[in-house]
Parts: structure tokens; C-alpha cells; sequence
């Protein structure tokens, strides 16, 4: 869990959170794979650990090829995925071709969420916030009648 401020430099490197690598540690963690998301209207990028990516492939894998929405949300979301590693530093090189589609440059927020976290341009997170905000009231009450 939690928001983390970050830069991300011209070269496209940013650090993964201490939190976020100590839990990647534990579980001798080191290879990731980022690829792009999209939450509402927002972009943003996902990065999983490799074995949750693994383990959502196995499932992906098991839909049906000529669906036209599993093929959509394989160009969008599985064909541009590439694997990362961490360096001694604690970043990892975000693929330029990514940075590039959803602009991101400078100040960054990574969101942990669960076993992945996103990376937002500052900008667009703010507009994130902001809309879940607004909606949050709704939403709770949503939410506590599918929980109870």
C-alpha cells in the first residue's frame, strides 16, 4: 500500500519505493514486467512482479483467441509488456516507448496496489484523486452492500 512521490529522470529511470523493494526482496523478487493501464480515461503504467505476471498470463492464456475484446485488450495492455530489472540503486528503466505513450517525464507518483503498482504522471494523478474524490460517498455505500 501507499503513494510515493518520485522523479523520473531523462533516461527514464525512477526508484521503486524502499517498501515496495524491501516486500520484492523478501519474496527474492528481481525482475518485473511493465506495461501499459488505463483506469477510467487515464493512462498510467502497471508493473507486476514476474511470477503475478506469470500467473495472470496462465489465465489470459486460456480465453478465447478471436474474442475481439480479449484481442483489443491484447494490443493494448500484454503486446507492449516488457520485462525490467532493478539496478543497485533501486530503480528501474521504464521503456521509452512507454514513457512516450502516456507522456510521463519528471514528477511521478507510483501507487502500490496490491500485487502490482502503477505509475502516474504527477499531473494526471492529481486528476485521479480528484474524480475519486468526488465519487467516493457513492462508491462506499456500493461497496458496503457487496461486501456485507
Amino acid at each position: 500500500m501507499g503513494l510515493y512521490p518520485q522523479t523520473m529522470d531523462n533516461k527514464g529511470r525512477t526508484s521503486v519505493p524502499a517498501p515496495i523493494r524491501d516486500e520484492l526482496a523478501k519474496q527474492d523478487i528481481d525482475r518485473l514486467v511493465v506495461t501499459n493501464d488505463r483506469v477510467g480515461d487515464l493512462d498510467c503504467l502497471v508493473i507486476y512482479p514476474e511470477p503475478e505476471w506469470e500467473k495472470f498470463m496462465r489465465k489470459f492464456d486460456r480465453l478465447p483467441e478471436m474474442d475481439p475484446d480479449v484481442e483489443a485488450f491484447h494490443n493494448h495492455f500484454i503486446a507492449p509488456a516488457q520485462m525490467v530489472g532493478m539496478d543497485g540503486q533501486g530503480r528501474i528503466l521504464v521503456p521509452q516507448t512507454l514513457r512516450e505513450e502516456i507522456g510521463l517525464n519528471g514528477k511521478v507518483v507510483v501507487v502500490a496496489a496490491g500485487d502490482k503498482f502503477r505509475i502516474w504522471d504527477a499531473d494526471v494523478w492529481a486528476q485521479v484523486r480528484k474524480d475519486s474524490k468526488a465519487r467516493f460517498a457513492e462508491s462506499k455505500r456500493a461497496l458496503a452492500e457487496k461486501l456485507s
